[in-house]
Protein backbone atom coordinates (compact mmCIF):
# COMPACT_ATOMS: atom_id res chain seq x y z
CA UNK A 1 0.00 0.00 0.00
CA UNK A 2 1.28 3.06 -1.14
CA UNK A 3 0.61 5.37 1.65
CA UNK A 4 1.52 8.70 0.25
CA UNK A 5 -1.54 8.07 -2.61
CA UNK A 6 -4.31 9.49 -1.00
CA UNK A 7 -5.46 10.97 2.44
CA UNK A 8 -8.85 11.24 4.69
CA UNK A 9 -10.24 13.94 6.01
CA UNK A 10 -11.60 13.79 9.40
CA UNK A 11 -14.19 16.45 10.99
CA UNK A 12 -16.12 16.82 14.19
CA UNK A 13 -18.50 19.80 14.52
CA UNK A 14 -18.90 20.89 17.80
CA UNK A 15 -21.17 23.73 19.26
CA UNK A 16 -18.18 25.76 19.84
CA UNK A 17 -15.68 25.20 17.58
CA UNK A 18 -14.48 22.64 14.62
CA UNK A 19 -11.67 20.44 14.57
CA UNK A 20 -9.84 19.26 11.69
CA UNK A 21 -7.39 16.08 11.15
CA UNK A 22 -5.85 14.36 8.61
CA UNK A 23 -4.16 11.04 7.72
CA UNK A 24 -2.26 9.48 5.31
CA UNK A 25 -3.69 5.86 3.65
CA UNK A 26 -1.94 3.83 6.72
CA UNK A 27 -3.43 6.23 9.52
CA UNK A 28 -0.51 8.59 10.16
CA UNK A 29 -1.72 11.64 11.14
CA UNK A 30 -0.27 14.64 9.06
CA UNK A 31 -2.65 17.46 10.72
CA UNK A 32 -4.61 18.86 12.88
CA UNK A 33 -6.38 22.12 13.81
CA UNK A 34 -9.03 23.85 15.89
CA UNK A 35 -11.21 26.76 14.90
CA UNK A 36 -12.85 28.56 17.41
CA UNK A 37 -16.64 28.64 15.36
CA UNK A 38 -19.90 28.43 17.59
CA UNK A 39 -22.56 26.79 15.01
CA UNK A 40 -25.31 28.72 13.95
CA UNK A 41 -27.47 27.50 10.96
CA UNK A 42 -26.66 30.05 8.71
CA UNK A 43 -24.90 31.11 5.21
CA UNK A 44 -22.27 33.12 7.15
CA UNK A 45 -21.70 29.58 8.87
CA UNK A 46 -21.00 27.76 6.20
CA UNK A 47 -18.98 29.99 4.14
CA UNK A 48 -16.71 30.10 7.39
CA UNK A 49 -16.34 26.72 7.58
CA UNK A 50 -15.94 26.02 4.22
CA UNK A 51 -12.98 28.85 4.46
CA UNK A 52 -11.78 27.47 7.31
CA UNK A 53 -11.51 23.64 6.01
CA UNK A 54 -9.97 25.09 2.64
CA UNK A 55 -6.95 26.68 4.69
CA UNK A 56 -6.42 23.65 6.38
CA UNK A 57 -6.01 21.48 3.11
CA UNK A 58 -4.06 23.74 1.97
CA UNK A 59 -1.79 24.14 4.45
CA UNK A 60 -1.81 20.01 5.52
CA UNK A 61 -3.35 17.80 2.81
CA UNK A 62 0.07 16.15 1.49
CA UNK A 63 -1.50 13.82 -1.70
CA UNK A 64 -5.54 13.57 -3.37
CA UNK A 65 -8.46 14.05 -0.71
CA UNK A 66 -10.03 10.45 -1.02
CA UNK A 67 -12.93 10.87 2.02
CA UNK A 68 -14.14 12.36 4.99
CA UNK A 69 -16.31 11.24 8.02
CA UNK A 70 -17.55 14.16 10.11
CA UNK A 71 -18.96 14.03 13.72
CA UNK A 72 -21.21 16.30 15.36
CA UNK A 73 -23.69 16.02 18.23
CA UNK A 74 -27.18 14.32 16.89
CA UNK A 75 -28.38 11.66 15.21
CA UNK A 76 -28.40 11.16 11.45
CA UNK A 77 -30.04 8.44 9.07
CA UNK A 78 -26.94 9.26 6.93
CA UNK A 79 -29.26 11.62 4.70
CA UNK A 80 -30.32 13.74 7.30
CA UNK A 81 -29.74 15.02 11.17
CA UNK A 82 -32.81 13.50 12.47
CA UNK A 83 -32.29 15.43 15.73
CA UNK A 84 -30.02 17.34 17.71
CA UNK A 85 -30.87 19.55 20.46
CA UNK A 86 -27.72 21.42 21.03
CA UNK A 87 -27.81 22.49 17.31
CA UNK A 88 -31.66 23.13 17.33
CA UNK A 89 -31.70 21.02 14.21
CA UNK A 90 -34.50 18.62 13.53
CA UNK A 91 -34.94 16.68 9.72
CA UNK A 92 -32.66 19.04 8.13
CA UNK A 93 -30.97 17.54 4.92
CA UNK A 94 -27.49 17.32 4.77
CA UNK A 95 -26.64 18.76 1.69
CA UNK A 96 -25.57 21.62 3.43
CA UNK A 97 -22.86 20.37 5.16
CA UNK A 98 -21.95 18.18 2.19
CA UNK A 99 -21.60 21.18 -0.21
CA UNK A 100 -18.47 22.84 2.09
CA UNK A 101 -16.85 19.44 1.56
CA UNK A 102 -14.50 18.89 -1.92
CA UNK A 103 -15.14 14.84 -1.49
CA UNK A 104 -17.38 12.58 -0.62
CA UNK A 105 -18.09 12.63 3.03
CA UNK A 106 -20.14 9.94 6.12
CA UNK A 107 -21.87 11.80 8.78
CA UNK A 108 -22.46 10.26 12.30
CA UNK A 109 -23.09 11.07 16.20
CA UNK A 110 -19.90 12.10 17.95
CA UNK A 111 -20.52 9.84 20.09
CA UNK A 112 -20.55 6.97 17.87
CA UNK A 113 -17.52 8.09 15.24
CA UNK A 114 -15.20 7.77 18.52
CA UNK A 115 -16.81 4.87 19.43
CA UNK A 116 -15.74 3.00 16.24
CA UNK A 117 -12.12 4.47 16.66
CA UNK A 118 -11.81 3.02 19.44
CA UNK A 119 -12.42 -0.84 18.41
CA UNK A 120 -9.97 -3.00 17.20
CA UNK A 121 -11.37 -6.18 16.40
CA UNK A 122 -14.60 -8.00 15.30
CA UNK A 123 -15.28 -9.32 18.69
CA UNK A 124 -15.02 -6.48 20.69
CA UNK A 125 -17.95 -5.38 23.05
CA UNK A 126 -17.31 -2.34 25.32
CA UNK A 127 -19.67 0.84 26.25
CA UNK A 128 -17.78 4.10 25.15
CA UNK A 129 -18.95 7.15 27.58
CA UNK A 130 -17.97 10.68 26.03
CA UNK A 131 -16.86 13.49 28.88
CA UNK A 132 -17.19 16.52 25.93
CA UNK A 133 -18.89 19.83 25.87
CA UNK A 134 -22.60 17.07 25.76
CA UNK A 135 -22.12 14.05 27.14
CA UNK A 136 -23.09 11.11 24.98
CA UNK A 137 -22.19 7.50 24.98
CA UNK A 138 -22.38 4.12 22.58
CA UNK A 139 -22.03 0.51 22.56
CA UNK A 140 -20.27 -1.80 20.87
CA UNK A 141 -21.46 -5.20 20.64
CA UNK A 142 -19.56 -8.12 19.25
CA UNK A 143 -17.66 -5.45 16.50
CA UNK A 144 -21.41 -4.28 16.05
CA UNK A 145 -22.07 -0.30 16.76
CA UNK A 146 -25.88 -0.47 18.68
CA UNK A 147 -28.08 2.42 17.31
CA UNK A 148 -31.60 1.17 18.12
CA UNK A 149 -35.03 1.83 16.78
CA UNK A 150 -34.40 5.52 16.07
CA UNK A 151 -30.59 5.92 16.40
CA UNK A 152 -31.02 7.16 19.65
CA UNK A 153 -28.97 4.28 21.63
CA UNK A 154 -26.36 5.44 24.02
CA UNK A 155 -27.74 8.77 24.51
CA UNK A 156 -26.34 8.27 28.54
CA UNK A 157 -26.37 11.80 29.08
CA UNK A 158 -30.00 12.25 29.24
CA UNK A 159 -30.40 9.15 31.63
CA UNK A 160 -31.49 10.72 35.04
CA UNK A 161 -28.28 10.65 37.24
CA UNK A 162 -30.25 12.81 40.13
CA UNK A 163 -34.63 13.40 40.60
CA UNK A 164 -35.34 16.59 40.30
CA UNK A 165 -31.58 18.04 40.12
CA UNK A 166 -29.62 20.32 38.31
CA UNK A 167 -31.39 21.44 35.04
CA UNK A 168 -30.16 20.09 31.59
CA UNK A 169 -29.92 21.69 28.14
CA UNK A 170 -32.51 19.32 26.93
CA UNK A 171 -35.33 20.65 29.44
CA UNK A 172 -35.07 18.42 32.01
CA UNK A 173 -33.69 18.64 35.66
CA UNK A 174 -31.22 15.96 36.75
CA UNK A 175 -29.69 14.65 33.68
CA UNK A 176 -26.28 13.21 33.71
CA UNK A 177 -24.72 15.66 31.24
CA UNK A 178 -25.98 18.55 34.24
CA UNK A 179 -23.15 16.62 36.27
CA UNK A 180 -20.74 15.31 34.24
CA UNK A 181 -20.15 17.59 31.08
CA UNK A 182 -16.86 20.02 31.77
CA UNK A 183 -19.41 23.00 32.32
CA UNK A 184 -20.08 21.15 35.47
CA UNK A 185 -16.27 22.28 36.62
CA UNK A 186 -15.45 25.25 35.59
CA UNK A 187 -16.01 28.31 36.40
CA UNK A 188 -17.41 30.56 33.55
CA UNK A 189 -14.97 30.88 30.62
CA UNK A 190 -12.61 29.07 32.53
CA UNK A 191 -10.48 26.06 30.37
CA UNK A 192 -10.82 22.80 31.20
CA UNK A 193 -6.80 22.41 32.01
CA UNK A 194 -7.37 25.38 34.21
CA UNK A 195 -9.17 23.58 36.32
CA UNK A 196 -7.20 20.27 36.37
CA UNK A 197 -4.61 22.81 37.18
CA UNK A 198 -5.85 24.06 40.78
CA UNK A 199 -7.14 20.47 41.51
CA UNK A 200 -3.39 19.67 40.78
CA UNK A 201 -2.40 23.01 43.16
CA UNK A 202 -4.92 21.13 45.90
CA UNK A 203 -7.04 24.01 46.05
CA UNK A 204 -10.13 22.74 48.49
CA UNK A 205 -13.13 24.52 46.35
CA UNK A 206 -11.73 22.55 43.34
CA UNK A 207 -10.60 19.39 45.35
CA UNK A 208 -14.35 18.99 46.50
CA UNK A 209 -15.69 19.71 43.15
CA UNK A 210 -13.79 16.99 41.54
CA UNK A 211 -14.73 14.80 43.60
CA UNK A 212 -18.29 14.98 43.89
CA UNK A 213 -18.03 14.97 40.28
CA UNK A 214 -16.36 11.75 40.44
CA UNK A 215 -19.12 10.32 42.21
CA UNK A 216 -21.65 10.80 40.12
CA UNK A 217 -19.11 9.20 36.96
CA UNK A 218 -18.85 6.11 39.22
CA UNK A 219 -22.53 5.80 40.03
CA UNK A 220 -23.11 6.55 36.06
CA UNK A 221 -20.33 3.92 35.03
CA UNK A 222 -21.64 1.34 37.40
CA UNK A 223 -25.11 1.50 36.40
CA UNK A 224 -24.18 0.99 32.89
CA UNK A 225 -21.92 -2.42 34.05
CA UNK A 226 -25.44 -3.53 35.78
CA UNK A 227 -26.91 -2.93 31.89
CA UNK A 228 -24.16 -4.10 29.90
CA UNK A 229 -21.87 -6.29 31.86
CA UNK A 230 -18.86 -5.28 29.51
CA UNK A 231 -15.60 -3.12 29.59
CA UNK A 232 -16.49 0.56 29.89
CA UNK A 233 -14.64 3.09 28.34
CA UNK A 234 -14.18 6.91 28.93
CA UNK A 235 -12.95 9.63 26.37
CA UNK A 236 -13.77 12.84 25.45
CA UNK A 237 -12.46 16.29 26.64
CA UNK A 238 -12.42 15.01 30.69
CA UNK A 239 -11.74 11.35 29.61
CA UNK A 240 -8.47 12.99 28.41
CA UNK A 241 -7.05 14.41 31.38
CA UNK A 242 -8.82 12.06 33.74
CA UNK A 243 -5.61 9.68 34.00
CA UNK A 244 -3.99 10.40 36.97
CA UNK A 245 -7.35 10.15 38.75
CA UNK A 246 -8.15 6.79 37.65
CA UNK A 247 -7.75 4.80 41.03
CA UNK A 248 -10.07 7.38 42.62
CA UNK A 249 -12.27 6.91 40.70
CA UNK A 250 -12.38 2.97 40.93
CA UNK A 251 -12.56 3.38 44.18
CA UNK A 252 -15.84 5.08 44.16
CA UNK A 253 -16.81 2.66 42.02
CA UNK A 254 -16.28 0.22 44.75
CA UNK A 255 -18.72 1.95 46.57
CA UNK A 256 -21.41 0.77 43.96
CA UNK A 257 -20.61 -2.40 42.12
CA UNK A 258 -20.97 -5.69 45.14
CA UNK A 259 -20.38 -7.74 42.05
CA UNK A 260 -16.95 -7.26 41.33
CA UNK A 261 -13.97 -8.66 43.12
CA UNK A 262 -12.08 -5.66 41.61
CA UNK A 263 -13.21 -2.79 39.47
CA UNK A 264 -11.11 -3.85 36.19
CA UNK A 265 -13.52 -2.77 33.51
CA UNK A 266 -13.54 1.07 33.41
CA UNK A 267 -10.37 2.81 31.04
Amino acid sequence: LNENAGCALGVNIAVHHAEFAVMDLCGNIKGVRTVVLPFQDTPEWYEQFRNALKQFLRDTAPAPLLGAGVSFPGTTDGSEILYSHIFGLTHMGLERFRRCFPCPAVFDNDANCACRAESRTAQDSFVYLSLNETVGGACMLNGRLITGDTFHAGEVGHMILVPDGNRCYCGKEGCADAYLSPKALTVGAEPIEAFFGRVHAGDPDAMLQWDSYLRYLAILLTNLRMLYNTDLMIGGTVGGLIGPYMQQLLNKAAQYDRFARDIGYIY
